[in-house]
């Protein structure tokens, strides 16, 4: 393959990635050839390269940046704290002595309807559209994907995205992120904007209640079941959860107010 100093990479390998796959085939000979003539019980009367592979793993961190409210870059702090959630869950799954919850959630948040500031936020959200900064755009485009991504029907064509999306994608693609219709991508920063904005408290069958309607309003040819709003519900109130929860202050404190104790 051709060098890719001073050129844009086009059906090529950048440095990084093709001194990876030659360590990686050298490392495929070595293990291969002791685990062919060792006299040791490890030997093998043949091997299997397709069993040398990371799915595994991939899974692994795919729980912690899930964990971590759709962020590709976990800290360390957001693996301990899904090591502990996760330790959790299999407490409360494995005591009996545990009073179990509901299995459908109600609370006094579910059914409240619009307040009047609300119905005003609601109105002034496509005008509020061009505030949000770039960055926010790109991560908010990069949760879309992820929403889309159990849906054929909500996804399109990279081409149908210009060149600073496609290559912010690129950038963390791993194979599986996909490209968001545009309503959808609308969708995603209405409910952003409400989500930030929002006076009231709200749990997360309200906010997928309040989500329901948007397409509608907004005049979005989408037609959306509950589950990818819970998706993007759960989300949003992840990532709020995580930035302040950890925070020792007032101004903390009463940003938590909004979400329920449910």
């Amino acid at each position: 393959m051709t060098s890719t100093k001073g050129h844009v990479r086009q059906h090529c390998l950048t440095t990084d990635t093709g001194s990876t796959l030659h360590h990686t085939c050298c490392a495929l000979l070595d293990v291969s050839k002791f685990l062919l003539s060792t006299n040791t019980s490890l030997r093998h009367d043949f091997v299997l390269l397709g069993f040398f592979q990371q799915d595994d793993l991939d899974a692994h961190f795919g729980h912690f940046r899930m964990a971590a409210g759709c962020n590709f870059y976990i800290t360390v702090q957001d693996v301990f704290s899904t090591h502990s959630i996760d330790k959790a869950k299999i407490m409360l799954k494995n005591c009996d002595d545990i009073k179990r919850a509901p299995v459908s959630h109600d609370c006094e948040y579910c059914k409240a309807p619009l307040s009047d500031e609300e119905v005003h936020l609601i109105d002034e959200i496509p005008n509020m559209m061009e505030t949000i900064s770039k960055d926010e755009k790109l991560s908010l485009f990069y949760i879309a994907g992820y929403v889309a991504s159990e849906n054929e029907e909500m996804y399109r064509e990279a081409n149908d995205w210009d060149v600073e999306i496609k290559s912010f994608l690129e950038t963390l693609n791993r194979g599986g992120l996909k490209y968001p219709k545009k309503a959808l991508f609308i969708l995603c920063l209405a409910a952003h904007l409400f989500f930030i904005h929002t006076p009231q408290r709200f749990c997360r069958n309200r906010f997928v209640f309040i989500l329901e309607g948007f397409p509608g309003i907004y005049h979005l040819d989408i037609a959306l079941s509950k589950d990818p709003l819970k998706r993007l519900s759960n989300v949003f109130m992840k990532r709020f959860s995580q930035r302040f929860t950890g925070l020792n202050n007032g101004q903390a404190r009463k940003k938590i107010q909004k979400l329920s104790s449910c």
